[in-house]
Formats: structure tokens, C-alpha cells, sequence
């Protein structure tokens, strides 16, 4: 469940997996505790098949409005605002490698972030402990290059530029600069690492064992606090 809303909004948004029907639903919540007056409207296409649907990533793309970015285990889909769905980058099979579009491995995507203009999105590869570009030509490209931004795929966390760095197991991912393409935090187990997308530079802001009891934890709070979505 992602929670896509800010604070203040009058309602919260909120995109879920149903299992039973293998789709993704889009449910819409008052924020006064008013009753749910709609049902939840489709977000995925019935030819799309998912696996696992506790386990996705969505990211609203920022140029185009109604559509998103969707990812499911080691694929990652673009739905446009018409509901058309198309694979962005990544297969069924889960691996590790870098290429273009369907040619791209992942494994266990579990967060995703759009730079503002649209052309780059970031990828939490979680099972392969890296953050992964996928950079397209134009906003909306229905493929992109895929290549390995930060994470040496060792399960610790440690500084380090690059590929240099280490990271456990990578979540949700979330901006902090007001540009939204340059620095992110990115949930990594215990603690939060700072990533800087042009340097690739990653200093460890560390959150201790006795701030949360459990490596999910971080990565709810980071999610719904700051509205990742």
C-alpha cells in the first residue's frame, strides 16, 4: 500500500495490490474520516500479468498528468493516462544487468523516483542492493537505458562514490532538494543514505538500531511522513 498524497491535501491517495483479482486498485480517502463514497478505480490493464502484488513501486510521472510508473518485482511498466501500459525496463526474470529497456535486469524493485522533467527515473533494486538511472529520450518514452548509479551489490551499508558505495538492501526514495533531480534519501535497512545523483557521492545518514526496532519501519515512516508520493 503507497500512501500518494502531501500534507494538507484533502484526501489521501492510496494504490494497493488485490490479490485475489491480480490488479492494482487506486482508492481515493477523505482526510476529515468521512465514508469512502467511490470504488477503487484500476490502475493496471487486464492483459498485464503481476506476481507477488505486496511487492511494487509506483511514481507518478511529472509532466504528464494521470499517468505513472509501476513496478512489479523485476519488471517496471509506464501506464499513460489512457490506460495503456507498456514495459519501461526489465523482464520477469530476476538478475542483475545493466541495457536497454526489456534487455535491463532487476530484482525486487521496491522504489522508484522521476526527476521533475521527466527524463530520468531512479530505481531502489532492492534484492541487488543498488540504486539503479533509467534516463529516456523524452518525458514518456516507452523505453529507457538502464545503468547502475550507486551500490557494489555487497548487503552493508557503506560510504563511498558511486559504485564504490554500499547499500542494504535499498527501499523507498524520496527528493530533498527543491530541483528534484539532485539529492534524494534513500531508506536502507537501519538507516538513510543521502545520495547525490551528479557526484554519485553518498554520505550515510545514520538512524540507530534504538530509533526503530525493524528495517521495515524506517521505510514506512520515510513513505508516509514526507508523502514519497
Amino acid at each position: 500500500m503507497v500512501v500518494a498524497s502531501k500534507p494538507g491535501d484533502s484526501v489521501h491517495s492510496i494504490i494497493f495490490g488485490h490479490q485475489e483479482s491480480n490488479r492494482f486498485l487506486h482508492l481515493v480517502l477523505p482526510t476529515d474520516g468521512s465514508a469512502i463514497t467511490s470504488p477503487g478505480i484500476e490502475v493496471s490493464t487486464p492483459n498485464v500479468t503481476f506476481s507477488s502484488l505486496d511487492l511494487f513501486a509506483v511514481h507518478p510521472d511529472p509532466v504528464a498528468a494521470g499517468a505513472l510508473y509501476l513496478a512489479n518485482l523485476n519488471t517496471i511498466w509506464y501506464r499513460a493516462a489512457n490506460s495503456d501500459m507498456s514495459v519501461v525496463a526489465g523482464s520477469s526474470r530476476a538478475a542483475y544487468k545493466d541495457g536497454v529497456g526489456e534487455a535491463a535486469r532487476f530484482s525486487c524493485v521496491l522504489g522508484l523516483l522521476a526527476t521533475r522533467d521527466g527524463k530520468s527515473l531512479f530505481v531502489a533494486d532492492h534484492t541487488n542492493s543498488r540504486v539503479r538511472g533509467i534516463s529516456f529520450e523524452t518525458a514518456g518514452s516507452k523505453a529507457g537505458t538502464v545503468r547502475t548509479v550507486a551500490g557494489d551489490g555487497q548487503t552493508v551499508n557503506r560510504d563511498g562514490i558511486g559504485l564504490k558505495a554500499s547499500l542494504f538492501f535499498p527501499r523507498e526514495m524520496l527528493w530533498i532538494s527543491e530541483d528534484e533531480q539532485t539529492e534524494m534519501l534513500v531508506s536502507c535497512g537501519y538507516q538513510i543514505n543521502r545520495l547525490n545523483t551528479k557526484t554519485c557521492n553518498q554520505p550515510l545518514i545514520a538512524i540507530t538500531s534504538n530509533a526503530c526496532e525493524r528495517a521495515d519501519v524506517c521505510s514506512i515512516v520515510l513513505c508516509c511522513v514526507t508523502g514519497l508520493m
